[in-house]
Parts: C-alpha cells; structure tokens; sequence
C-alpha cells in the first residue's frame, strides 16, 4: 500500500469519488428522483405514454456510469503500484509512455502520409495525426506531457540519483533529448493550437528541471537550443497548416466550442445540484441543441472537461473536485519547494499532470 500521507489522501479522495458512482446507481421512489431538477421531462414522457413512474436511479444514464465507474480501475491501480514500489515502477511507467510516444509519432506520420487504413477508429480526425487515439488533441496531450517527463528522467540520470555510470547517464541524456525532438514533431502533426501552446509550456518547465544544477556555461547552451528547438518547431508548424485551426468545419452549428461550452453551462442551470450522472453527456446535450442548427456531427464530450463533469456530478463531485485540487497544489509546492522532496522525475511528473489538466480545459 502507499507509503506516504499524500498518496494515501489520494486514494481516499478516490474512494470518495467512487462512492458517488454508486449513489448515483441508487434506485430512488417517484417522489424523490422526479422532484430532482432536470427529471420533469423524464416524468413527463413516462406520463404521456401512461406508464407509471418506476424507481429510478439519480443518474439518467446508469450503464454509463457503471462505465465511467470501471474506468477508476487503472488510475487506482497505479496509485497503489507507484506507492508501493516508488522508484522502479515510476521509472519503468515513464520509459513506457516514451515507448509509446515514439510509435506513436511513427504511426502519426503514416496517417499525415494518407494512410486510411491506420486510423483505428471510424469516427477519429482523417488528415492529421492521432496515432492510437481517436483524437488528434489527446495524441498532442501525450507529445507534450511526455517532454517534461523525459527531462525529469535525464536529470535524474545526471545527477547520478538512478546509480547510473557517467557514460550511460550520457547515453540515456541524449536519447531522451532525440525523443523531446520527436515529440515535437508530433505536436506539429496534431494541427493543434491548444497542442502547440501546451507544448511551449512543456519545454519551458523541461528546461527548468534540466538546467537545474548546471554549469552557468552548460545551462546558457541549453537555453539556446531550447530557443532553436521552438523556432523550428513553429516553423514547422504552420507550414504544415496549423493556421488553419482557427476555423472549425461545424462553427456554424451548436458544436463550436464556445457554443457546446453555452449549452453545456445551461444544462448545468437546468440539473442543479444534484447532476445527471456519470457518462450521461451525449444523452443530454442534444436536448439543450437548436433543432435547426443540428447535423450529421454529434458531441460525445462538452470540449471542457470541468463544465461536463459539473454538469454530471453536480454539487458532491465539484466538492470532491475541490479537495483533489487543494491536494495537487500542496503536492505540487511540496515537490517544488521542500528540498528533500525535490525529485526531478517528480517535478517533471507534477508539470505533465498540469499539462493534462489545463488541456482539458478546452
């Protein structure tokens, strides 16, 4: 089991959050579940079929929250496996995604390269890259959350803290350094704007924890290449057509961005405090769409991960979500600011988590 106060409070703070799971899957009397805000047009519809009201669970959607539940599964597990045998299994899990981001480039440039046959799924972005995903935007958040974790690995190498020889940690250096370039490349793939700014924000938080502890000469070399690194990186970027993100194919329809963000903020009024369940989404946000403005594309996420999870939450999860944001900022300056707490590999990882938040936010 975990070892430390944080990962403990972790791991309680998850189980809290699974706890909701299951109250929302409660089956609930008439009176109750229909007088919840949102549920009148359930009522109503039961009502115009002449069919009396069941009992019936707080979320509107119940076998995707029993999804939704499932997915804690692997986050869980690899709390307890980090606390349990923290360095090797960080450090392995970390080698992991950068084996994973380079096949993953790999794989993006095929797709770029007009190979349909590589895309995985049948609603996925045909035209830029996605590697394994469906998603161009989570291929980015990969690229990017990677490059402040190979900088924490190169640090530690250097440093000695892994017990690596001197030739191998130079060895290790400039191989993860290779694969800090390739995961730029696969940014600039993604033609994602939201890509490229996390991206920038990544190397400037990679080039804090590598530059730390070196010679002022080695320390203003590395800036220098850092400067490069992201001139060509731009340029390769909006020569590949990156410009073109500031249009979007349905920004005539409800699912722009900041349309799907105004519809979703008004379910949210609707649904009150109390949520519509886990995974219920897509089921809901057709019903706050204009009619006249619907297409072929349909939303399965609100584009900003906060407002969908308000929406199906409700008050007890923005709660939980509260107190999960309260820990990160204490963990975060603990690994920041306590000397004997500033690991860089964590520092890294602490960044890599700031990447995954911020780019959820849109």
């Amino acid at each position: 089991m975990p070892r430390s106060g944080g990962e403990r409070q972790l791991l309680i703070l998850a189980g809290i959050f699974g706890a909701l799971f299951v109250v929302q899957l409660i089956p609930l009397p008439p009176g109750v579940w229909s007088a919840l805000p949102g549920r009148q047009h359930v009522a109503e519809g039961l009502t115009a079929l002449g069919l009396p009201l069941p009992w019936m669970p707080l979320s509107l959607a119940p076998e995707k929250t029993v999804q939704s539940g499932l997915s804690l599964l692997a986050p869980v597990a690899m709390i307890v496996m980090i606390g349990a045998f923290r360095r090797p299994v960080a450090r392995a899990g970390v080698l992991a995604l950068l084996v994973l981001m380079v096949l993953s480039v790999l794989l993006g440039v095929a797709q770029v390269a007009g190979n349909q046959h590589l895309y995985f799924y049948d609603f996925t972005n045909g035209g830029s890259a996605v590697g394994f995903f469906a998603n161009s935007n989570h291929f980015a958040t990969l690229m990017c959350l990677t490059l402040p974790l190979a900088a924490g690995l190169v640090a530690r190498w250097r440093s000695g803290s892994d017990g690596a020889g001197g030739a191998s940690r130079a060895f290790a250096a400039a191989v993860l350094l290779a694969v800090v370039l390739l995961g730029l490349l696969g940014v600039t793939m993604t033609k994602s704007v939201a890509g490229v700014g996390l991206a920038l924000l990544a190397l400037c938080g990679s080039a804090v924890i590598v530059l730390s502890g070196l010679p002022r000469g080695l320390r203003l070399g590395f800036l220098g290449g850092v400067v490069v690194v992201v001139i060509v990186a731009a340029v390769v970027a909006f020569n590949s057509g990156i410009g073109d993100l500031t249009t979007t194919d349905v920004s005539s329809s409800d699912l722009s961005r900041s349309a799907m963000w105004r519809l979703t903020a008004q379910a949210i009024g609707d649904f009150g405090t109390a949520g519509a369940g886990f995974g219920s989404f897509p089921q809901l946000f057709h019903l706050f769409e204009n009619p006249e403005r619907v297409s072929a594309v349909f939303a399965n996420h609100a584009h900003n991960d906060m407002l969908e999870f308000v929406l199906e939450a409700g008050l007890p999860g923005v709660l939980v979500l509260l107190a999960f944001l309260i820990w990160f900022v204490v963990r975060v300056g603990s690994v920041w600011l306590v000397d004997r707490q500033r690991d860089p590999l964590a520092q890294g990882a602490s960044i890599a988590a700031l990447i995954v938040l911020l780019h959820s936010l849109v």
